[in-house]
């Protein structure tokens, strides 16, 4: 089911919203997941343009379509990279130093979008165990100002051309760790 902020009645209605889901495994709940799967999996969204600091397998394949997990990393992006699908391929850049983002703007085709700005990096730890936040928001100042920001970093970054290569045990161990 895609993400829908709660409908709104009354005057003004409906206007930008923002909202705070997280992770809390003192209680048992568990929303970022679901969250990432909601806006990635909408339909509505036709560019994405996303920052995170680290992504396992997992991270992948919420996708779909080098840093302290530098193998780990590596392998991750070489698997998004091979599996093809529809639309054109992922575009993947590398930054020139570490950016530590978990940040996502999508955007729809009538120029509409959502902001998603976290502690959640798309790994498995983050996704099932780990206590995180992320503030969503379709506030467009914030939609654009985050877009724009990521934007920078985008056309200081290379793309990744060729294959990656990592160690399978290394990733295999990282992955484990983190």
């Amino acid at each position: 089911m895609p993400f829908r902020f709660p409908a709104r009645a009354g005057p003004g209605a409906p206007g930008p919203e923002t909202r705070f889901v997280a992770n809390a495994p003192e209680r048992g709940a568990f929303g970022v997941r679901p969250l990432l799967e909601d806006v990635l999996g909408d339909p509505r969204w036709t560019t994405l343009r996303a920052a995170f600091a680290y992504v396992d397998l997992a991270g992948v394949e919420l996708l779909g379509r080098a840093n302290v997990y530098e193998h780990a990393n590596r392998r991750a992006v070489a698997r998004l990279l091979a599996r093809g699908g529809a639309g054109p391929p992922p575009r993947v850049l590398a930054a020139p130093r570490m950016l530590h983002a978990k940040a996502l703007v999508a955007r729809a085709a009538d120029g509409a979008g959502l902001a998603l700005v976290g502690s959640a990096n798309l790994k498995r730890n983050s996704l099932r165990w780990l206590g995180e936040l992320v503030v969503v928001s379709n506030a467009p100042a914030f939609v654009e100002a985050l877009d724009l920001a990521l934007g920078r970093w985008g056309a200081a970054s290379a793309p990744r051309a060729g294959p990656l290569r990592y160690g399978r045990l290394r990733a295999a161990v990282e992955d484990a760790l983190g």
